[in-house]
């Protein structure tokens, strides 16, 4: 027995998830690379423009030509169908013979101009021939459709003229052929009336036939009877042994037949309850109770010698009849003969009549007419005034549209084929094996000439501060052994990925919960952490690493309670070494006082402060910008990492757009505050 197939709804889900994926990444290219689109359409188009610029003006002249009642020469084939005649007045219109014609008689009147291009065509379900001429020159192209219909008309007219007296000469010829048949017929007919008479062959051949019907009906009927008389003869009748001496064959041959008469009437009887009159076997048993009732009475009226007797005369009378049936049938098949040659010729002769009179009303009507009919074909419209045509420009601008389109569209996904930046969680699982711990999505409201605004108390960026407490979240309850990690540092492969924008808002959300947090900007280099806060960046950690100060001094209260702030401090020339040498002693010192301490660090693949300081923490957070990072970057980021013994906890997908279909996280802002729900 089979089993059942589970539903795979993983399958049909991740298929799902990688189709949006893919039309997300469309979207995000087209969005970020559409100047691509319109740099090839321009230039089609304007090499379009230009080549349609460079290309002569055509003008265009149109006429039309109609086709008249049209008359057929006999029944038949003598005319040509519609479509040869269609076919072969475009030919003619457009050949070498009218169109040089025509160009010669333009030459005889001096018009000069460049070639003229013809196109002929049949109106549907008309008989309009519909002419268009293309030309350089709008006064020649007119007069070159002119004359191409008027040669036209002239070459059909001088056609019909050679053609008028070819049918004249071929109508004569078969007229005296036609008249020489009925000549021979005329004469074959006299001679056979002469050697025949006519009413005795039609007599004779219909008295033969009667007499020949007469013979062969009395010729069964003999041969009927004798065949009774032969049956009755040489039919042995059982003996028994109490039969007397005196009994005669004449008497037991009669008791036998009346009891074959008994049998056959009990069978007529039953088939008269099942059958018609005239069913044949119900017509086969009366007649063999008719032949045994003749065959009765026949034993009844005659002895043994009047059957021999008759029997012989039968013979002799069946002789003598089929003797005369035979000279009959002969006599027949002569007279037959001689009526099928008298009518052949009578045929002949009437075939030659008719010919006749079919090709005198022929004549007489080509001699009516004035020739032979030809196709009525007028000129219905003269040729108009060219007018220029811009069909070819616009059809070359349509063309260069289309040229761009397709070659910006290729371009497009060239460039998608050598960009490996991921646009979509889908994309990121499909490049990174690392834990991902939050999305954080756009911020709309951001202008593009200020730094992203810190989140507040109050704020109503509902998804972008969820997004922030979704990944505080998943910091506080990882699914780890042991303590959970206290000292964090936040990163980033390469700048501009908004590692420190994520460090500012985590570290305010966890402040924001009740937890004691320390944010400390660890990009001594270029550091914005005091920025967000609207702080001055000296004194700062920098001084703190190199001995100049201590480290409660350069600590700042933040407005948001239970978190502090170190400024990154003056720039350093060696922040790696300070880092590698400092950073020990530095978070030993807070680890008390606070619950979680949180450093914004330089990229990973910029300065090497980042793989001095991370391994000395409890984690590290890798911030990923959406459509920004490069993947194989992101990976070689992770990777150095790796080789530092550096403790990664998971990715930070940041910069997500938001109307993403794979991004369902915090679009509901029904449940952050009152008025906002849309009806």
């Amino acid at each position: 027995m089979n089993e059942p197939i589970p539903f795979q709804g993983h399958d049909r889900a991740t298929g799902a998830a990688q189709f949006f994926s893919r039309v997300q990444r469309y979207k995000t290219l087209l969005k970020r690379r559409w100047w691509v689109l319109l740099l090839t359409f321009g230039i089609a188009v304007g090499a379009q423009t230009y080549r349609a610029s460079k290309t002569p003006l055509t003008y265009v002249s149109k006429a039309q030509m109609i086709v008249g009642h049209r008359v057929s020469v006999t029944d038949s084939a003598a005319a040509a169908t519609d479509e040869n005649f269609v076919g072969t007045t475009i030919a003619l219109l457009q050949g070498n013979l009218i169109t040089t014609r025509a160009s010669e008689v333009l030459r005889a009147k001096h018009l000069a101009g460049a070639p003229v291009t013809l196109k002929i065509s049949l109106a549907p379900k008309t008989s309009i021939f519909i002419l268009e001429a293309r030309g350089a020159y709008p006064k020649y192209t007119q007069a070159y459709l002119n004359a191409c219909m008027e040669e036209f008309l002239k070459y059909r007219d001088e056609m019909r003229g050679q053609s008028s007296t070819d049918v004249l000469r071929s109508i004569t010829e078969q007229m005296g052929n036609a008249q020489k048949q009925i000549d021979q017929g005329r004469a074959e007919q006299v001679r056979f009336q002469t050697n025949h008479m006519v009413a005795f062959v039609e007599e004779d051949a219909k008295s033969t036939a009667l007499r020949l019907n007469s013979l062969q009906n009395d010729l069964a009927q003999l041969r009927q009877e004798y065949q009774l008389l032969d049956a009755l003869t040489n039919t042995p009748s059982p003996r028994r042994a109490s039969d007397k001496p005196e009994l005669t064959v004449e008497v037991r041959e009669q008791e036998r037949v009346r009891t074959q008469l008994a049998v056959l009437e009990q069978q007529k009887a039953e088939l008269e309850e099942v059958l018609k009159p005239k069913h044949p076997k119900m017509i086969r048993v009366e007649e063999q109770i008719a032949g045994q009732k003749k065959l009765l009475q026949i034993l009844d009226t005659q002895s043994a010698e009047q059957f021999a007797q008759r029997r012989e005369s039968l013979q002799k009378q069946i002789a003598t009849k089929q003797t005369a049936f035979e000279e009959e049938s002969k006599r027949a098949r002569e007279a037959s003969t001689r009526l099928a040659e008298y009518e052949t010729i009578k045929s002949r002769i009437d075939d030659a009549k008719s010919l006749y009179g079919k090709i005198s009303s022929m004549l007489e009507k080509v001699k009516i007419e004035g020739g032979v009919p030809v196709e009525p074909v007028s000129i219905l419209e003269p040729a108009s005034i060219a007018k220029a045509d811009n069909s070819g420009f616009t059809k070359n601008i349509i063309i260069g549209c289309f040229i761009g389109l397709v070659f910006g569209i290729g371009l497009l996904f060239l460039l998608d084929r050598f960009d490996d930046r991921p646009v979509s969680f889908t994309e990121l699982q499909e490049h990174f094996d690392e834990l991902i711990l939050g999305q954080i999505p756009q911020d709309a409201t951001r202008a593009r000439d200020r730094k992203l605004l810190p989140l507040t108390a109050n704020d109503t960026r509902y998804a972008y501060a969820e997004a922030h407490r979704n990944l505080r979240s998943s910091l506080i309850f990882m699914a780890i052994e042991g303590a959970r990690p206290r000292t964090i540092v936040i990163t980033s492969a390469v700048p501009g990925e908004g590692k420190s924008t994520v460090a500012v808002n985590l570290a305010i959300t966890m402040a924001s919960s009740g937890s004691r947090v320390l944010l400390i900007d660890a990009d001594m280099r270029k550091g914005t952490v005091h920025e967000y806060f609207e702080l001055g960046d000296q004194p700062g950690l920098a001084d703190v690493l190199g001995g100049d100060t201590l480290w409660d001094k350069v600590i700042h209260q933040t407005h948001v309670p239970n978190l502090s702030v170190i400024p990154r401090g003056k720039s350093p020339p060696n922040p790696g070494e300070l880092l590698l040498t400092g950073a020990d002693a530095l978070i030993k010192d807070i680890y008390q006082y606070f619950d979680f301490i949180l450093f914004d660090s330089a990229p990973v693949l910029a300065a090497d402060d980042t793989a001095s300081l991370a391994p000395k923490a409890d984690g590290t957070l890798f911030v990923i910008r959406a459509a920004y990072t490069s993947a194989r970057l992101a990976r070689n980021a992770l990777d150095l990492l790796y080789q530092r013994q550096v403790n990664v906890m998971g990715i930070v997908f940041n910069s997500v757009e938001t109307n993403s279909r794979e991004y369902y996280y915090f679009k509901y802002p029904e449940y952050y505050a009152k008025g906002l729900v849309t009806k």
